[in-house]
Order: structure tokens, then sequence, then C-alpha cells
């Protein structure tokens, strides 16, 4: 996760002597955590506090808090990143994860409340949205008699190769997402060289889903205009 943090380092100094100034917010130690699996947040707040969803999110409310609003929504995104921090008398932070960003703000001049409000707002865990896995596939070619019909006969192999991908999810639900390349090069009308390349994938065994992928891929037929001819297929395997 790509994380931006503008005020963090001196919100985790200044709650800690708030709270040590403070008998009536314990330490962030002791705090509770509250979970929401549908707006898919995770909410770490102190024992005194009340946590109420709302229409749009939750709501943290109690005595000597400031009263911090968090709004869900889902989202197209798949990258993740977080900021935020307090400006004068307004805590804002913006927590995106793949289809979900949540924003936390709250709003007070008092400053041990504002360092609390702001220490919720930088412990908020999201949760990513529903899975949608698929493969995004990209064709180049050059010498084929028709290009169009073959990039179109590549892609009508779409649904094939989604069930690959989610077949080798299916064995191993830690799978990352990566890439599957595979390049091509036809002499007088026959496969003269082949180069299949898995990236991304780190440790994980891809063997099973690059033979299924390529298998797929591979078996369409190649038809060259001339005596050469060339073909390469970018295969990502998304989660989002």
């Amino acid at each position: 996760m790509r994380t931006t943090r503008i005020t963090a380092a001196l919100a985790a100094v200044a709650l800690t002597s708030s709270l040590a100034a403070s008998a009536d917010v314990e330490p962030r130690a002791k705090w509770q955590k509250w979970e929401n699996a549908k707006l898919g947040l995770v909410v770490m707040h102190p024992a005194a506090t009340k946590v109420e969803v709302t229409a749009f999110g939750v709501r943290i409310t109690g005595a000597d808090i400031a009263t911090v609003e968090i709004t869900v929504a889902d989202t197209k995104e798949r990258n993740s990143s977080k900021s935020g921090g307090q400006a004068q008398s307004s805590i804002d932070w913006v927590i995106s994860v793949p289809k979900r960003t949540a924003k936390c703000h709250a709003q007070t001049d008092d400053t041990e409340k504002a360092v609390v409000a702001s220490a919720i707002c930088d412990a908020l865990e999201v949760r990513p949205g529903p899975r949608d896995p698929h493969v995004e596939m990209a064709v180049t070619t050059a010498g084929l008699t028709d290009a169009a019909a073959y990039e179109k006969a590549v892609r009508g192999k779409q649904k094939a190769v989604d069930a690959c991908w989610k077949a080798a999810l299916a064995k191993d639900a830690a799978l990352t997402e990566g890439s599957l390349t595979v390049k091509r090069v036809f002499a007088d009308g026959q496969p003269a060289e082949t180069n299949e390349r898995a990236e991304n994938f780190f440790d994980h065994d891809t063997k099973a889903l690059a033979a299924c992928v390529f298998g797929l891929v591979e078996a369409v037929p190649v038809k060259a205009a001339g005596t050469d001819a060339a073909i390469k297929l970018d295969l990502v395997c998304r989660l989002y």
C-alpha cells in the first residue's frame, strides 16, 4: 500500500502527551475494536465512545472526543493509498483500497479532542471491495493476413482464460496479481520461436495457470500475409 502521512508522526507524539494529561480517555493500547463486514471497516476507538452506523458510513461520539464521521463509497479504482492529518480545526483522512474509499472527518478547536479524533482516523482499516477476477488482454501483431480477425479470435477465448485464473485462485487464495506474456514468431507459416513468461506472481506456483492460459491462446490459428509474422499477447491477471 502506498501511504502518505501528513501529520501522523506529530499526531502520535501529541496523542501520547494528550492522553497522559487526560484521565478521561484511556491509552490507545486499550481501545476497542469495532468491525462491520458490509461497510468493510475496522475501527479502533476509546471504550467510552459510541459507534453507530449511519446512512453513509459510521459516526463515533463521546464526551471526551470530537465527533468523528466516516463515510464509505464504492469505487472502480484498484490502487491503495492513505493520507491525512489536521489543518487548523479540521481533521481529514482519506483511505483508499481496491474498489472502496473511506473519508474520516472531525471538526474541533479543542487540541486534545482533535488529537484523539485524528488518531481514530489514522487507525482506521478499510477492507477492499468484492473481488472480480478477470484477465485483461492486449494483442500486438505483425505480418498477418487479417490482424483484426486474429484479435477477435483471441478475445473469443476470454471466458475460458478467465476461468483459468479463477481456478488458480481457488487453489491458492493468496495468489497475487501478475501477468502472462507470450511472443511467437512464424516463418513460412509455421511457428519458429515461442517465448512464454509469467511475472509478478512472486513465489506462488503458476505452472498450471500458465499452461491453461497459454494452451488456449496459442491454439488460435495464425495466418501470415507473407513468409514471416509475429504476435505478442499480454495477459494481466486482475483480482479486482
